[in-house]
C-alpha cells in the first residue's frame, strides 16, 4: 500500500511537472543544461544550445561529441534525464549533427532522437534545420510519439550585431489537455559583442496563440579556458548560471544551475570533446 501511494504521488507530480514545463517551454528537451539558449551566437555556451537554432551549427568550427546529465531536475529523483550529441564538420559550409535524449523511471519515460544540420549560405547569413522523433510513455496510461521540425537562420549584421530566428512545429505527443496549447513556436533574438571578453543577447519566445516571452543572456569569458553566463527569462521567470572549463583543447567541462520561480531549483552536467 505504501509504495502505491509512493508511486500515485509520484504519477501526480510528474503530469504536474509536465503540464507546467510544457506550457512554458515547449521544446522537446527543458531540462538542459541552459534554459536560456542562444539564438544568435552571441552568447553561445555549450554545444547543446545549437539544437534550439539550428543554425547555430553553422558556426561550430570542430567535431565534437557531449554528454548531458541532469540529476534529480527540481529535487525529484525520478527526474534525471541524460543526453547525448555528437557532431560533424562535413566541410568548411556544412555541419551535421544527431542527438539522443532520455528520461526514464519507472512510471514515466521520454525518448527523443534528433537529426541536426547546419549550412553557411554566405558570409552574412547561416540556415540550419532539424527532424526529431518523440515518444512518450506513462505507465498504465497512454503511449505517444511525434515528429518535429526545426527551421532556422541567423543574420551576421556586423561584427558585432547578429540577428537570429528559428520556427518549429511540434506535433506534441501529449494529452489532449496539453497538447492543445501550442503547435507553434518562434524565437527571435539580437546580439552584441560589447568586445572580446563580453557578449549579451535579448530574445523572445512566441507560443502562437497562447503566450510571449522574453529572455536575456550574457557571456563572459574570463580567460581563454573558462567562460561564464548568466540568463534570466520573464515567461516562466527562470534565472540561470553557468560556467564551462576548457583544462584542455581537445574537452571542456560545464555545469549549469538553473532556478525555476514555481518549480525550483535543476542542475545540469556536461562533458565534451573536440576533433
Amino acid at each position: 500500500m505504501k509504495l502505491f501511494i509512493k508511486h500515485s504521488v509520484i504519477f501526480i507530480l510528474l503530469l504536474n511537472i509536465l503540464t507546467e514545463t510544457l506550457k512554458s517551454s515547449p521544446e522537446t528537451h527543458y531540462f538542459n543544461i541552459n534554459p536560456h539558449p542562444s539564438i544568435v551566437g552571441k552568447t553561445i555556451l555549450f554545444d547543446s544550445d545549437r539544437q534550439t537554432n539550428p543554425a547555430l551549427l553553422a558556426q561550430s568550427d570542430s567535431n565534437y561529441a557531449s554528454i548531458i546529465y541532469s540529476p534529480s531536475v527540481f529535487n525529484i529523483s525520478e527526474l534525471s534525464p541524460a543526453m547525448i550529441i555528437i557532431g560533424n564538420r562535413i566541410n568548411d559550409d556544412f555541419v551535421a549533427a544527431i542527438s539522443f535524449y532520455n528520461l526514464g523511471n519507472s512510471l514515466y519515460s521520454d525518448f527523443s532522437a534528433t537529426l541536426h544540420s547546419g549550412l553557411k549560405i554566405s558570409s552574412m547569413l547561416d540556415a540550419g534545420l532539424s527532424f526529431s522523433f518523440d515518444r512518450i510513455s506513462i505507465k498504465n496510461y497512454n503511449n505517444y510519439s511525434s515528429f518535429n521540425i526545426n527551421l532556422g537562420f541567423i543574420l551576421k549584421l556586423s561584427e558585432i550585431f547578429n540577428a537570429g530566428f528559428n520556427y518549429a512545429y511540434y506535433q506534441n505527443p501529449y494529452p489532449d489537455e496539453i497538447k492543445s496549447l501550442f503547435n507553434h513556436l518562434i524565437n527571435a533574438g539580437l546580439g552584441l559583442s560589447l568586445n572580446n571578453e563580453i557578449s549579451l543577447e535579448i530574445s523572445s519566445k512566441i507560443l502562437l496563440n497562447y503566450m510571449t516571452g522574453f529572455s536575456f543572456s550574457g557571456r563572459y569569458n574570463v580567460v581563454d579556458y573558462l567562460a561564464l553566463n548568466l540568463g534570466f527569462s520573464t515567461n516562466p521567470e527562470i534565472a540561470s548560471f553557468a560556467i564551462k572549463i576548457n583544462p584542455i583543447t581537445i574537452i571542456s567541462i560545464s555545469a549549469g544551475f538553473n532556478y525555476h520561480s514555481y518549480l525550483g531549483l535543476s542542475k545540469s552536467f556536461i562533458l565534451s570533446f573536440y576533433w
